[in-house]
């Protein structure tokens, strides 16, 4: 399933999303997790991002753990371009929501799953945080035109930094995915998109050059 990038989704897609979370909680948060993912602010890091996860995940028979499934929601629950802090936010937020409902146990847990995202580094040494990394990133292994309305979306976020401070920031993140031995953790989804992400990130890097040159 290619990721999809869209800022409204159909009243199927939301649908599955609602479903996604209610099998999970019974809690009253959905609302909210709408309402903050749908931020007109947001481009990327929107509901559309959320679903194509959970696609991902029923499409190569992962197991829906409550614990992923948590995390995934959560994970940029929070996010606000200006800031550093957003995936601690997030975790933050994470804990005041179920902190009556789940063990302690169960918070750290997920918590750590959630900041793991902000460097995409396992924080857990499982293969759900490596899974759950992998499924984040999955957008990088996409193809060209998907992998171009991506940049266009995290473009739109950071609408407000200049041109050539947003270059060589975004030069900086890519090059350090560029720099790593692997860039997904499980072998199966390394097999799927390391190649065709190492690619786009390398196309990207040449089109934010151009930029400043032109």
């Amino acid at each position: 399933m290619t990721p999809i990038i869209k800022y409204e989704l159909s009243e199927n897609e939301l649908s599955f999303l609602k479903d996604s979370f209610y099998n999970i909680s019974h809690n009253n948060h959905w609302n909210n997790i709408v309402k903050e993912y749908q931020n007109k602010s947001r481009h990327y890091h929107n509901l559309s991002h959320i679903y194509s996860m959970l696609q991902i995940i029923d499409n190569n028979n992962i197991d829906k753990t409550h614990d992923i499934i948590l995390a995934i929601f959560y994970h940029d629950i929070v996010y606000d371009s200006t800031q550093k802090d957003n995936e601690l936010q997030s975790a933050l937020s994470f804990e005041r929501d179920f902190a009556d409902i789940l063990t302690d146990q169960q918070i750290k847990y997920i918590k750590d799953l959630i900041i793991s995202t902000q460097k995409h580094i396992p924080i857990v040494n499982n293969k759900e945080n490596s899974l759950l990394l992998d499924i984040d990133l999955a957008i990088l292994g996409t193809d060209k035109t998907t992998y171009n309305c991506y940049t266009e979306a995290i473009r739109k976020e950071y609408h407000w930094v200049p041109l050539e401070l947003y270059v060589s920031g975004r030069k900086k993140v890519l090059e350090q995915f560029l720099l790593r031995e692997k860039i997904y953790y499980t072998s199966y989804f390394h097999s799927l998109w390391e190649a065709k992400a190492r690619e786009n990130i390398e196309n990207e890097i040449n089109t934010l050059n151009n930029q400043i040159l032109n």
